[in-house]
């Protein structure tokens, strides 16, 4: 039998094993990939955290947004920064 609770909170499970993918990529911790400070690196891998989540699991920005503490606008800027690098750094 599954436990309610369980369900409940695997997107959350998904979306920190998530967030460890990307602080090991970037060489730093979850603790800041997720935290409120504006550090360069750390805004990057923020970013790039948003656009992995909504590629990856197609969750809504609000969801995303509600997981990592920010407003859905704030994800939605985020991911299109994320998208404009990575289009920088192929071309």
């Amino acid at each position: 039998m599954t436990d309610l609770r369980t369900i409940a909170n695997a997107p959350r499970a998904r979306f920190m094993a998530l967030a460890d993918e990307v602080a090991e990529a970037y060489q730093i911790d979850r603790a800041d990939l997720l935290g409120n400070r504006r550090l360069r690196l750390w805004v990057d891998a923020r970013q790039h955290l948003y656009l992995l989540a909504k590629e990856r699991f197609g969750w809504s920005t609000t969801r995303i947004g509600n997981l990592t503490g920010r407003d859905h606008s704030t994800v939605v800027y985020g991911i299109q920064q994320d998208r404009a690098r990575i289009a920088r750094d192929l071309a």
